[in-house]
């Protein structure tokens, strides 16, 4: 088996792929979402039925800079990846 990383810096919501500019946004799993599809789906509702599942970031920035944050911390980089496995 052959694995290729490629890495990229931009920051794409895996709901609408769209959002850097949001603000506010939440881990879903390994998803990250931005802070409009965040309130399109309710996902900061009290009833939200998976609000125990969801880490929430700090809705005072943008989705941008809560992703690269979280990428520098769990990763050491800001830099998003991709692996692919043949």
């Amino acid at each position: 088996m052959k694995t290729e990383r490629i890495e990229f810096e931009g920051v794409y919501c895996d709901f609408c792929n769209e959002g850097a500019d949001t603000l506010g946004c939440a881990l879903v799993g390994s998803k990250a979402v931005c802070g409009d599809c965040v309130q399109r789906h309710g996902m900061l509702q009290p009833s939200y039925p998976f609000k125990s599942e969801i880490e929430v970031f700090d809705q005072s920035k943008t989705f941008e800079e809560n992703v690269k944050e979280y990428r520098k911390k769990v990763y050491g980089d800001e830099k998003g990846f991709i692996e692919i496995t043949s």
